[in-house]
């Protein structure tokens, strides 16, 4: 199914699964596209 067999953190978050925009003085949060908002790869 995956390409790791353990779980590793997403470098692409820190393991968060969000990652934070800055859209006109304003954050707004999104599932990391790197894990799929799961934090792991």
């Amino acid at each position: 199914m995956g390409k790791h067999s353990k779980k590793v953190t997403c470098s692409m978050c820190n393991g968060t699964g969000k990652q934070t925009f800055n859209n006109d003085n304003r954050q707004e949060e999104r599932p990391c596209p790197g894990c799929n908002g799961t934090g792991q790869v």
